[in-house]
């Protein structure tokens, strides 16, 4: 688990083996994209690699090594939404 995820962080998804089929994104390697502040639960919006951006709890995530990962440049994706 991460406690304090951070944006361009790489993370995996890891969910408890009966929620596995039901979510579909155990496993899957991605990098942290915004991380929620405020009252209320602690979720992360991560994009996948492999996948659309999903919210995860903090809790769901575990981190991996930038190695594992391919590199993902954040700040062009963020031009190109605005």
């Amino acid at each position: 688990m991460i406690w304090r995820p951070k944006p361009g962080q790489p993370v995996r998804v890891h969910y408890r083996e009966s929620l596995r089929d039901a979510t579909g994104i155990h496993g899957r390697a991605g990098f942290v994209v915004a991380v929620g502040t405020g009252p209320g639960p602690a979720n992360v919006l991560v994009d996948l690699l492999d996948w659309a951006p999903v919210v995860v709890p903090r809790g769901n995530l575990v981190a991996v090594n930038a190695v594992a990962v391919r590199r993902y440049d954040y700040t062009e994706k963020r031009k190109a939404v605005q």
